[in-house]
């Protein structure tokens, strides 16, 4: 686990202690001391081995910038003489202040000489002139000693419904004040709501990560997971209002070379503080693309899950009202785009009452994929006839999310939904369900094969991300219908089996 670093709660001796060692002044930040940034003006950095804030950042929040001088920064001080890395075939300064990870120094970024050494491949430590101190790099330093110095430590920005924020699992708002960009994201209160951002990165290398938060209640924990591995709870206790900010950060996260999935998942009934921005500092961080909102049917998810449990790539926005079924059939495909769609009072009302339409009706081998329902879901999605669903999310559902119709073979992949007062998936004939990357939250049952019925039915769930059940997941009255879930992660799911089934079961299942 890596440790997390709450700027506000430095102690004030330690702080005062810190500042000190640099040049730039001192921000008061809501009641303690901290290091003014020399390198940049706004967000968190990372200067002389210890967090700092940028002065506009300070001035901006109300806070106090006390001294400094910008012209005497303690970081000018030069990297070890003679001494540089080949990283993978690029040439950076080693960094004076700092041994592991990414730094800047000297107006230029730096790699620590222990995060230098411990790349694989034939890079390394070399001189100056380009040759090896290590006689394994002797070619790819000779190679790359003419490369040029890039100044690539930087500051990436995410707010709320832009490039590289992929998903929450609530709303965003702007009711309260003191929030930067459109407003902040507000989770539902649940444990397991998420907020979910990509970020790509050229090299592998260590980077800091600040959640910008508000919390006018008790502390809202979260777990921090990257690329699906858990690295640290992360404290997010109460700021006195919800229109005071502050900010805690993790240091050190490792991210390697490429997109990575950097999440918050809350871990009580309380769900996350109003979370305004994430800030990721180190070497040339971009936003990532979160996939399946391109007009393309290639922007599916399913061909890059890598065993991830991701749910749906779609996020809410504005609604399409539709008053009677969209019909899919002959094989076709229908690509929402991740447009949402959301029933009109013709097609039901969301409740529980028996007898409303589908938003969408999909038949005879046709595909329906990249769609939002939206708040009213009336009687979701029904099936017929081998249809197919991929990358479709539910905000809430309605009287239940998808419907099986009639006898055939059925795929439901990339599937993600809300607050299912009773069943998830309602299955009303004989026929074989499998479904892939699924996430299902606040429901009576993930499945219910109808009441009373003994026709056989075939039901497989793989990768799903399932929590608070009022009954479990899979629910029958046949003695001949099978069913079983594996590699999924649980959370008060309640019974995984109810009914009389012929077999069912599971397999690698965490809870959590």
């Amino acid at each position: 686990m890596k440790a997390i670093h709450f700027i506000a709660a430095i102690p004030l001796a330690l702080a005062s202690t810190q500042a000190l060692s640099q040049s730039c002044g001192t921000c008061e930040w809501y009641g303690g001391n901290v290091p003014a940034c020399c390198n940049q003006e706004t967000g968190w950095g990372w200067e002389n081995n210890q967090s700092c804030v940028g002065p506009t950042e300070c001035t901006s929040n109300g806070q106090n910038l006390v001294g400094g001088d910008s012209g005497a920064s303690s970081s000018d001080a030069p990297a070890p003489e003679g001494q540089m890395c080949d990283w993978y075939g690029d040439v950076f300064p080693l960094c004076d202040q700092q041994s592991s990870g990414w730094g800047w120094e000297n107006s230029q970024s730096c790699i620590g000489i222990n995060t230098c050494e411990s790349q694989s491949g034939d890079g390394g430590v070399i001189d100056g002139n380009g040759s090896s101190s290590q006689s394994s790099s002797e070619s790819s330093s000779e190679s790359s000693s003419s490369s040029s110095q890039p100044s690539g430590a930087s500051t990436l920005t995410l707010q709320e419904n832009a490039t590289g924020f992929c998903r929450l699992d609530g709303a965003v708002e702007s009711e309260h004040s003191g929030y930067t960009g459109a407003g902040y994201a507000n989770t539902e209160n649940s444990s397991g709501a998420v907020i979910q951002w990509q970020v790509d990165v050229p090299t592998d290398g260590h980077y800091s990560l600040s959640f910008r938060f508000a919390n006018g209640a008790s502390d809202r924990p979260a777990d921090l997971v990257v690329n699906g591995n858990g690295v640290s709870g992360v404290a997010m206790p109460g700021t006195g209002a919800w229109s005071s900010y502050t900010t805690v950060t993790a240091d050190n996260v490792y991210l390697t070379s490429g997109a990575n999935t950097i999440s918050l998942t809350a871990t009580t009934g309380s769900g996350l503080a109003n979370i305004d921005r994430l800030q990721v500092n180190g070497f040339e961080p971009t936003a990532g693309d979160c996939g399946g909102q391109s007009s393309s049917s290639s922007s599916s998810s399913s061909d890059n899950n890598n065993g991830e449990i991701t749910g749906s790539s779609c996020t809410p926005g504005s609604a399409q009202v539709v008053n009677e079924t969209i019909v899919i059939e002959d094989g076709s495909t229908f690509d929402g785009q991740c447009q949402t769609y959301t029933a009109g009072s013709g097609l039901g009302d969301g409740s529980q009452d028996e007898g409303q339409d589908p938003v969408f009706r999909v038949e005879n081998g046709s595909t329906l994929r990249n769609v939002v329902i939206g708040n009213n879901g009336a009687d979701g999605i029904h099936l017929y006839n081998d249809a197919t669903l991929d990358n479709i999310y539910f905000q809430d559902v309605g009287e239940d999310a998808v419907s099986v119709k009639s006898e055939g073979s059925y795929t439901v992949s990339n599937i993600e939904g809300y607050d299912a007062d009773d069943k998830f998936f309602q299955v009303n004939a004989e026929s074989s369900l499998t479904v892939t990357n699924c996430i299902i939250h606040n429901a009576g049952k993930a499945l219910r094969q109808n009441g009373g019925t003994e026709f056989p039915i075939d039901v497989t769930f793989d990768q799903c991300d399932i929590a608070n059940m009022n009954e479990g997941i899979f629910r029958t009255d046949s003695p001949n219908s099978s069913a079983f879930i594996s590699n999924s992660r649980l959370s008060n799911a309640g019974d995984i089996c109810i009914g009389d089934w012929a077999q069912c079961g599971s397999s690698n299942i965490t809870q959590y």
